[in-house]
């Protein structure tokens, strides 16, 4: 039986409206899971924390983001292409500012 391979490219362009962004599944293994996400502009919503249920390890493959943590409120992290960071689970972040041009690629990987 053939394989079936599937390819596309992590920078096709996306229609996607200011201040929002989009998330695509890539790739789901047995404990882990590997996303895309495009920003244009998003910012978390002011005093909302985000928390995930597992480890996630993204890196910024395009675009520049600025990210807080709830422990270092005030301390901003900045992100430019190339950059990638561990946030263990449960740990509260929210994304304080992401460009618009060009918009913010991030490959995500989830795992236990």
């Amino acid at each position: 039986m053939p394989l079936k391979i599937k390819t596309d490219n992590f920078f096709n362009s996306i229609n996607l409206k200011s201040n929002k962004e989009k998330f695509t599944e890539l790739i789901k293994g047995r404990s882990f899971t590997a996303e895309k996400i495009v920003s244009n502009g998003f910012k978390s919503p002011d005093n909302k924390w985000m928390s995930e249920v597992n480890d996630e390890w993204v890196m910024l493959l395009k675009g520049s983001a600025k990210l807080e943590f709830e422990f270092e409120v005030g301390d901003v992290i900045n992100l430019k292409a190339g950059d990638y960071l561990l946030i263990p689970a449960k740990t509260k972040h929210r994304v304080i500012y992401t460009s618009k041009k060009p918009f913010c690629y991030w490959l995500a990987i989830h795992f236990k």
